[in-house]
């Protein structure tokens, strides 16, 4: 933050516009949502002013996710394309940049199929540059988590996931052990995580990391983690965990995980009904089908039974429609609802 008002004083706005970029990159403005909008929409400006068109293809990338991360999806999208067509006239590179953000939007739109489709595309381009291997792997395990979650397994052991500097802080480990039936070495995974990952976590990665983590929690049925995470989730609940790589969800659907694994039912009814909200008024449909299907989890444990027939119907009729089979099955460990009578 010092070094943009520094910048700010040299009345340089290139200067500025660099500064900016590198706040919100670290997360600096990350307790703030309107300054996540205001910062980005201003770096994007100051861009435009000197007509630099590396810095305007940067700042406008940088405003998409910024977008995403503020849960606006559809304005993400259209300033997707708009940044897309700039980079394609200007022979930009960050062109396969934004093209990463508008896939994972086919995905999150529920557009599986396309999504896979573009993936094996901008897997064949990749392949002829460099510098997007991290977001290669996301989309790739954001498809398998709705269509084969057992072949997560063997994604994370391929990106050496114990080394990658990106992927380690995310506790990937308890996810293989959670996704293979065992539930009791994933939840020693995940205290291993609390205590030696979790206290170093960079803070520009760890509202989207804890994000996930509570969905590995949600897997092994771990009330423990369920509670470091709730309190630390709670100033981000109005955001989003997104990157291009992949899109989690509403940080409200962590925390209504969290809620319902340390017993609190009424307050993770709460958080999934905003979550479920927010999905569905932005078009977010893998992740209103999560919502609807731990909404009906939470109904069903507090007896609201017709309730919660209807929520989960409406999730597997959505999972259905996208190809996102993986959500029709009973997962061994994590609460769902059971429709048999």
């Amino acid at each position: 933050m010092h070094a943009v008002e520094l910048a700010r004083q040299s009345g340089d706005p290139t200067v500025l516009a660099e500064a900016l970029r590198t706040a919100i990159t670290v997360g600096a403005y990350r307790f703030d949502p309107a300054e996540i909008d205001a910062r980005s929409a201003e770096a994007v400006q100051l861009a435009r002013e000197v007509r630099n068109v590396t810095l305007i293809a940067a700042t406008m990338t940088d405003r998409v996710q910024m977008l995403a991360t503020l849960g606006r999806l559809a304005e993400a999208a259209r300033a997707g394309l708009e940044c897309l067509q700039f980079a394609t006239d200007v022979g930009s590179g960050f062109k396969l940049e934004i093209a990463w953000h508008l896939n994972q939007f086919q995905f999150m739109a529920g557009r599986v199929d396309v999504f896979r489709a573009r993936l094996a595309e901008l897997l064949a381009q990749e392949r002829q540059s460099a510098g997007h291997d991290v977001t290669l792997f996301g989309q790739q395990l954001s498809l398998v988590d709705v269509t084969d979650p057992p072949a997560s397994i063997d994604l994370w052991v391929q990106t050496d996931a114990g080394h990658n500097p990106f992927v380690f802080v995310f506790p990937w480990r308890a996810a293989n052990a959670a996704w293979e039936g065992r539930g009791d070495d994933a939840r020693v995974e995940l205290a291993a995580w609390r205590e030696y990952v979790y206290p170093s976590m960079p803070g520009f990665i760890g509202w989207y990391a804890s994000t996930w983590a509570a969905r590995v929690a949600w897997w092994s049925k771990d009330s423990e983690t369920a509670a470091v995470l709730y309190d630390a989730l709670v100033p981000f609940r109005t955001q989003w965990a997104y990157a291009a790589g992949a899109a989690i969800g509403p940080v409200e659907t962590a925390l209504g995980q969290c809620a319902y694994l340390r017993g609190d039912l009424e307050l993770a009814l709460r958080h999934f009904e905003a979550a479920l909200e927010q999905t569905a008024r932005e078009g977010w449909v893998i992740q209103q089908i999560e919502a609807e299907l731990y909404l009906a989890a939470t109904l069903g444990a507090l007896g609201r039974i017709d309730e919660a027939r209807a929520h989960d119907t409406v999730g597997r009729e959505l999972a259905t429609r996208c190809g996102a089979s993986a959500y029709l099955e009973r997962r061994a460990l994590a609460p769902y609802f059971d429709p048999t009578p």
